[in-house]
């Protein structure tokens, strides 16, 4: 670990005093004098401990940020060449710091980069001294004794030696304290700037009070160390403009470890409109992990910043996602033990901002994809998992796209007291698991706007009336191909909504085959009868060819196959059938029908019953004349051909009732009326583009179409799409294209002046692979990165978003870039 602390032992050297043994001299006496004094006093005793050296570990770091005339800042990764990243002015340098300070730039307006963080430099730190003084030396012995006449001895040494001075500070020299690379850089709403450094460092020194670490803990846990910081000096705005003039980090947070590498956002750092700042802090020698709120306004009294729990350490978060109001979505699981690569156990859930009220939206999953959006009153989100409104086991077959709104209105947009799941939960598409109710609208949105159909033996008025726009619209999701679903085994992976609320989306979804439509029907009439059934057209051509009925041109049937059929018995006046008159044109001649009394029971009281019959006649409301633009009219009109008849009228038996239309009593009558009693979709035999029979199954980007529940694919169906940006409201996303076998980046321009996508996407790069765009703050360019395939580098520059879409390469900046963060002009 680079950042550790040091313990350094000092040796201990006893060092041991004695005396000097004395010797006797000639003195012209006549005898040497005794020996001189015994040895001096005993050693003084050890010294006093030396005073401490330096800090607990390495000594502080003060950075200092300075983003005077910048317009931009980017975080780059150094690791790819070995060494710092750095702008092209800026030469290498050996400075143990270098990864740190040089891992965030700054650009200017001209696009010319430098760095932003600049630390004093110390070659040495020092821990707690713990020296000990060397022993006092003792009293040397006594001097050599002389010969006096007497031959008295010389005097004993001097007593004991005093205590030694006191020792030394031990004070080691241990390597300097290296400033981490920056992670994260994020600008509040309410203008600060915040930082998160890849791993703490000691960013204070230490009292005597430090916290003692225990062998094995995280030595970085003694209070001193921080890894998140506020940039101090006011707004972004105000720290462009001013200089600064000291280190002006402002440490968030010295008892948590910040990891983001199993988060799904951008940034560990999340804020709601008021600049409060969230974040995810491990808990000190646990794997644990808290969600806290960071106030952005300081206590006037003590200078601290509030911290709220937000997110509590039983829970093992996966992700979180904070709105404007304050709000918080979160998923994760009760325990981190072995839960986070189930499929079960899993929730998604909601805080609210206003009443601190908890919601459990649904459960059961592993991997809920969510975007959230603040309305005035309430926060919603756009969520993929499985429907939280059934107790069925979650699955992949039952996943979809949910809307989650806690304050739901009713028909008439008065808010719902105390609702349940199911009215805060809907679904945004039709699922794919739930295609057939689509294609079939047997959905309650489906039954409100087209009525039940053919779906009833009991039809209502209302449904009545709604027959012939429930007609087209069966037959038209029925043969349409290219509505995109997604859930029901698919999988998505990003959800992204622009200001307008319109959802994009990118994952595996599917796409509409086109089905074939069939209908079981009962005719009586004249008509053109052929092998796909009775065919409405050709028999308005033969109607149509001459208004006198005896003079119809039935060739108009024969000749595309058909049969003219004109089937029936011809009744006279008496009751008595006239089996001799077989086509209602001989019954109804006057020569056989002289009193004009004959009538005609048209397929002798029996319809023609045609079963799974796939022509026009089954959308006779769209049915046109042969010149494909006159409307074939059904119930009167310069085109009379045909009439339908509702089942309650088919077989009426009232003799004074003509209803029925059983039997005509004139040639010009005996026209064609038909019921249709059924309408059936039948999907493709075959598919081998997987998904089911009814899609193909497609990695793509698609949009919510609301108005018809359903998405639209946006990307190409030979297109694998990757990532999606929305910057500005504009749509980019980057895929794989399978028929040139290159990565592209795409972008989707809207609706054109009919509210129709504008299709095809159109593209703007090819053979360049993007990790990332990003805004310029000029609508006209945009940042990128990415790797570009005709070279095989790792490029950074801009790009323009119009043709012919300029990339501009920037140079002299060394690693891979990780964010980038557009500054504010005013």
């Amino acid at each position: 670990m680079m950042n550790r602390a040091w313990l350094v032992f000092a040796a201990l050297f006893l060092i041991v005093g004695c005396g000097k043994l004395g010797s006797s001299k000639n003195n012209n006496g006549p005898n040497n004098g005794p020996n001189g004094g015994p040895n001096g006093g005993p050693n003084g005793p050890n010294g006093p401990n030396g005073p401490n050296g330096g800090g607990n570990g390495p000594a502080a770091l003060k950075p200092t940020v300075d983003l005077s005339g910048a317009s931009g800042l980017l975080v780059v990764d150094p690791s790819q060449q070995g060494g710092a990243a750095r702008d092209s002015t800026t030469p290498a340098t050996t400075s143990s710091s270098a990864s740190g300070t040089q891992s965030l730039q700054k650009t200017d307006s001209s696009g010319n980069l430098s760095s932003v963080i600049t630390v004093p430099q110390s070659t040495t730190t020092t821990t707690n001294g713990s020296g000990t003084s060397p022993n006092g030396s003792g009293a040397p012995s006594g001097g050599s004794g002389t010969s006096p006449p007497s031959g008295q001895g010389a005097p004993s040494g001097s007593g004991p030696a005093p205590s030694g001075s006191s020792g030394p500070s031990s004070q080691p020299t241990q390597p300097a304290q290296i400033l981490p690379k920056i992670q994260t850089i994020a600008l509040a709403p309410t203008g600060e700037l915040y930082l998160q450094f890849i791993q703490p460092f000691r960013f204070k020194d230490p009292t005597s009070t430090a916290n003692t670490q225990q062998p094995g803990q995280d030595p970085t846990a003694d209070g001193t160390y921080c890894q998140i910081f506020q940039v101090k000096g006011g707004t972004v705005k105000d720290l462009i403009a001013n200089k600064p003039t000291s280190d002006n980090l402002e440490c968030m947070d010295y008892d948590h470890r910040i990891n983001n590498w199993g988060g799904q956002r951008l940034s560990v750092f999340q804020f709601d409109a008021a600049g409060n700042v969230y974040y995810p802090g491990q808990i000190p020698n646990s794997p644990n992990m808290v969600v806290y709120k960071w106030d952005r306004t300081a206590d006037p009294t003590t200078g601290a910043h509030k911290l709220t729990e937000m997110i509590n350490a039983n829970i093992c978060v996966q992700d979180f996602l904070v709105t404007p109001s304050g709000g918080l979505f979160y998923t994760g699981v009760s325990s981190c033990q072995g839960a986070g690569g189930s499929p079960s156990g899993g929730f998604f859930r909601y805080v609210s901002g206003s009443s601190g009220t908890l919601t459990e939206i649904a459960r059961d999953w592993w991997n809920f994809i969510y975007d959230a959006v603040s309305t005035a009153t309430t926060d919603q989100a756009v969520f993929f998992g499985p429907d939280p409104r059934t107790a069925t086991t979650a699955s992949f077959q039952s996943a979809c796209i949910f809307n989650f709104n806690p304050a739901p209105v009713d028909s008439n947009n008065n808010p719902i007291t105390n609702p349940n799941l199911s009215q805060e939960i809907t679904p945004v598409i039709t699922c794919g698991a739930d295609i057939w109710s689509w294609v079939q609208m047997s959905r309650p949105t489906d039954i409100t706007t087209y009525g039940h159909g053919y779906q009833t033996p009991n039809p209502t008025t209302d449904d009545l009336s709604k027959l012939p726009s429930y007609r087209q619209q069966f037959a038209s999701r029925c043969t349409s191909e290219g509505q995109v679903f997604a859930g029901g085994g698919s999988q998505i992976s990003a959800i992204q909504q622009d200001s307008t609320g319109t959802i994009y989306v990118i994952g595996n979804v599917q796409k509409k085959n086109a089905g074939t439509l069939s209908c079981s029907v009962e005719v009586r009439g004249p008509h053109c009868k052929t092998d796909s059934g009775p065919d409405l057209i050709l028999t308005a051509n033969v109607v149509n060819s001459n208004s006198d009925p005896t003079q119809r041109n039935t060739t108009l049937c024969t000749s595309k196959g058909g049969t003219w059929v004109d089937e029936g018995n011809c009744q006279a006046a008496n009751g008595q059938f006239l089996p001799a008159l077989t086509t209602s044109t001989d019954c109804f001649n006057p020569t056989n029908n002289p009193g004009n009394n004959n009538k005609w029971i048209r397929g002798n009281g029996n319809s023609g019953w045609y079963n799974g019959a796939t022509t026009s006649i089954c959308t006779p409301d769209t049915a046109t004349m042969a010149d494909g633009t006159t409307p074939i009219t059904l119930e009167g009109g310069d085109h009379l051909t045909a009439r339908i008849i509702q089942n309650s009228d088919w077989w009426s038996q009232d003799p004074n009732s003509t209803a029925s239309h059983q039997t005509v009593n004139s040639l010009a009558a005996n026209t064609f009326y038909f019921k249709i009693d059924n309408l059936n979709c039948q999907p493709p035999s075959s598919n081998a583009a997987g998904g089911n029979q009814w899609t193909s199954e497609y990695q793509g980007m698609a949009m919510v179409d609301p108005s018809t529940q359903s998405l639209v694919l946006l990307s190409g169906t030979d297109e694998q799409a990757i990532n999606l940006w929305l910057i500005d409201d504009v749509v980019y996303y980057s895929a794989f294209s399978v028929t040139t076998g290159n990565y592209v980046l795409k972008t989707y321009l809207g609706l054109d002046s009919h509210s129709n996508p504008i299709l095809p996407t159109t593209q703007m790069v090819s053979n360049f692979e993007f990790y990332n765009l990003s805004s310029t703050g000029d609508p006209t360019k945009l940042f990128f990165d990415g790797l570009d395939f005709s070279n095989n580098s790792y490029t950074f520059g801009t790009m323009l978003t119009a043709s012919p879409f300029t990339r501009t390469q920037k140079t002299g900046l060394t690693g891979t870039l990780k964010t980038i963060v557009i500054l504010p002009k005013n």
